[in-house]
């Protein structure tokens, strides 16, 4: 016991240095980059905080509470996912499985499925939870910056560069919370177990839930009506596929991005499977410390 203690304490060492290291690279590169923009605020000229007039700060700040809530209780999720499903003795065929049902369902809303029977396996419990996690991916990278776009112009009238500069800001800060769930999620599952980062995930999304209920008001989008009625989605796809159709640079931009998906959801399943072949012990690798550091 005692021997096997004195192999794992380097290699959690290494790991937590690892981060440690790529997160002093990263905060130099990020000093580096802003160093003129420093130097004006700490000499009082320029500063960002005091040319940004009240009312685009206070819609940023109350954007930006909801968006990072809701990606902290995202990413929270993400380094034990795959541990989660060996715990409940899955193989990695199951679990490959139950991830392409995520990733097939955050692209294709398929039908909805009723309440579960206890008559259910746990495979198909987890099949069904991948199923509506995949929906609500999609969901969160799309309803919230479809609202705040919403807001931007048809309410505030705020300009472009306003926008550019707020999605900035979420790019910026949704690196920092990423960072951040990793070493919650090692903390939390060293101290109460696997289940508790997905716990604590609810209460991060009810947190959001809540600012939501009591400081956004609704909004619609741009509706499209036809005799009293909302156009149909599908008559928004066709609209889409043609225009697709028409502009090459689209198509090409839309290829790119789907490889570029393709081989970072490789990527979000095989590393946890790659290091555990390595490792040969999963219950003892830090996940949340090694995604940390991919976030970096």
């Amino acid at each position: 016991m005692g021997e096997n203690s004195q192999h794992e304490l380097p290699a959690n060492e290494m790991y937590l240095q690892t981060l440690v290291v790529l997160s002093a690279i990263c905060t130099g590169a990020v000093l580096l980059q802003n160093w003129s923009s420093i130097l004006a605020a700490m000499k009082g000229r320029n500063d960002p905080i005091e040319t940004t007039p009240l009312k685009l700060l206070v819609f940023r700040r109350n954007y930006l509470s909801v968006y990072l809530l809701n990606m902290l209780g995202d990413w929270l999720q993400g380094p034990y996912l795959y541990p989660l499903y060996r715990s409940y003795g899955l193989s990695v065929a199951d679990i490959a499985q139950l991830f392409v049902l995520g990733f097939m369902s955050s692209a294709v809303i398929g039908t909805f499925i009723g309440s579960l029977a206890d008559s259910f396996s746990k495979y198909h419990v987890l099949a069904f939870g991948r199923i509506f996690g995949g929906v609500a991916t999609s969901l969160l990278f799309s309803v919230f910056e479809a609202w705040m776009i919403r807001e931007h112009y048809a309410r505030y009238a705020f300009s472009d560069t306003d926008l550019s500069d707020t999605f900035a800001m979420c790019s910026f800060w949704n690196g920092l919370v990423a960072i951040l769930s990793g070493g919650v999620a090692n903390v939390a599952v060293d101290v109460f177990g696997l289940l508790a980062p997905f716990i604590l995930a609810v209460y991060v999304f009810f947190g959001a839930f809540m600012i939501i209920i009591l400081t956004w008001p609704e909004n619609y989008g741009d509706k499209l009506e036809n005799n009293g009625k909302i156009e149909s989605v599908f008559t928004s796809l066709a609209e889409g596929l043609v225009y697709i159709k028409k502009d090459y640079w689209m198509f090409a931009i839309g290829m790119t991005q789907s490889l570029f998906e393709s081989a970072m959801y490789t990527f979000i399943f095989m590393w946890s499977v790659a290091i555990e072949a390595a490792a040969g012990d999963s219950a003892n690798i830090p996940f949340g410390i090694i995604f940390a550091s991919f976030m970096v």
